[in-house]
């Protein structure tokens, strides 16, 4: 019988199985905590940019805002919206009315300016969607202008038009100009 040895050779650290899962874990969690720190980071001064106490911060789906844990989305910089020039439309007020048409000019610039206008502006009445002229698009839905705008039913008109005008008349919201996503970004902002 050959005699034990008084102590027996143990493997190196890095061999052992608990101590690479250990390793590893580690490695990952550090990786996650400079992600998350790096996120956090100070921003480029272009990337970012602060509008009546609201931080915007550009990212790949244009400018994100919050107020009172409400997103805020622009497509266009709020500093270069500083430029535009629209008085203050109590847009609130079509919330009291039993029904609004939002009412476009088919089109992808108006389609994209209507979804920022729904994505920020809340109506909480019943709305409907319409065309401003007949268009094929257009068979099946009815057309709406100002003038079908009543004291219990609003109109929300956004089109492409030479002229701009943001304005608010008789329960009829008209959103019309040439760089219409800029218009419903200073609109938005405007309702901070």
């Amino acid at each position: 019988m050959e005699p034990k040895p008084i102590y027996e050779k143990k493997k190196p650290l890095w061999k052992n199985k608990r101590f690479t899962t250990s390793l590893m874990g580690g490695f990952i969690i550090m990786i996650m905590v400079t992600s998350i720190l790096g996120l956090w980071a100070e921003q480029k001064g272009e990337d970012k940019y602060e509008y009546k106490g609201i931080k915007f911060v550009k990212t790949d789906y244009g400018w994100l805002g919050y107020k009172d844990n409400q997103r805020i989305t622009l497509l266009n910089n709020p500093k270069e919206l500083e430029n535009i020039s629209i008085g203050y439309v109590p847009i609130y007020t079509l919330n009291s009315l039993s029904k609004v048409y939002m009412s476009l000019d088919y089109n992808e610039e108006v389609l994209r300016a209507m979804q920022l206008f729904e994505q920020n502006i809340k109506i909480s009445t019943t709305t409907v969607q319409a065309c401003v002229k007949d268009t094929p698009r257009c068979a099946q839905m009815p057309l709406k202008n100002c003038d079908d705008a009543t004291q219990t039913v609003g109109v929300v008109v956004i089109q492409k038009a030479n002229e701009t005008e943001v304005s608010l008349k008789n329960n009829c919201l008209k959103i019309q100009g040439s760089e219409l996503t800029k218009l419903v970004d200073k609109l938005v902002l405007t309702q901070l």
